[in-house]
């Protein structure tokens, strides 16, 4: 089934504070009403929201800030820990569409050339009658490098990285939709496999020292990134150890230390 067979109601605002917050309160609300599909998209963000407590930057305009809000069946629980990683596949095949050549920073980061021009969110919220799930998804589409610049780490827009050439961010968005549609589906027949070699074929910073932040290791985790297992966990060599870690953020240290 493609994006176009099945209806994703669309909620718009010129200006919102937070898409993922409309979601978080609204969700269950529009679930008794309809149960589907559902997105959030704002022009603007007042207070966005990114991972853990970062804000996500939010100029009016410019640039891609949406929340998709979809019921999930226990039948798929199994499947949830896998709802980080699969968006970043979407979004991936997006710019790729665009001649883009994207790649993803562990474990949803979207990257040109080294720096972020995308961020996903993904959070599960129990219902009256099971579970939704809220992907927040962020892409800087036509963002001024002046706006890039003032973000605490290295930016970009696809407009910089396309000599300044502006892009239709609504064509955008609706490629969005029908990517991350197919994605969704395609985990939920039981496919991560193929996802994950996507995901595989995509990563950045393999071979590298890296940083991993907020994981389910106490403290900061520092070491040689090996890789990721078949449930798509980080497999980091540290001190002659391995680790696998199941979740947090990573920050590149350096690059080209060893070939994996």
């Amino acid at each position: 089934m493609r994006q176009n067979e099945v209806e994703i109601e669309e909620i718009a605002f010129k200006e919102i504070d937070s898409t993922q917050v409309y979601a978080r309160k609204e969700g269950e609300n529009l679930m008794k009403k309809k149960k589907g599909w559902y997105v959030i998209r704002a022009d603007s963000q007042t207070a966005g929201v990114g991972q853990g407590d970062h804000k996500w930057f939010s100029p009016p305009d410019v640039n891609i800030y949406a929340t998709f809000i979809l019921p999930w069946e226990d039948k798929h629980s199994e499947l949830i820990p896998y709802l980080t990683q699969t968006p970043a596949v979407a979004v991936c095949q997006v710019l790729e569409d665009f001649d883009f050549k994207p790649k993803i920073k562990w474990e949803n980061d979207i990257l040109l050339d080294d720096k972020k021009v995308s961020g996903i969110l993904t959070e599960v919220e129990e219902q009256w009658d099971g579970k939704i799930i809220l992907i927040g998804i962020g892409i800087n589409v036509n963002m001024e490098s002046a706006d890039c610049e003032s973000v605490d780490q290295p930016v970009t827009s696809l407009k910089l990285e396309r000599d300044n050439r502006h892009l239709d961010k609504i064509e955008v968005f609706n490629r969005l939709k029908d990517k991350l549609f197919d994605c969704i589906e395609s985990l939920k027949k039981g496919k991560f496999s193929n996802i994950l070699q996507y995901i595989k074929k995509h990563t950045a910073y393999q071979g590298c020292v890296v940083k991993i932040t907020d994981s389910d290791e106490p403290g900061d985790v520092i070491g040689i990134f090996q890789g990721l297992n078949d449930d798509g966990q980080l497999i980091l060599e540290v001190e002659g150890t391995t680790k696998v870690l199941l979740r947090g953020r990573m920050t590149l240290c350096y690059q080209e230390l060893v070939d994996v």
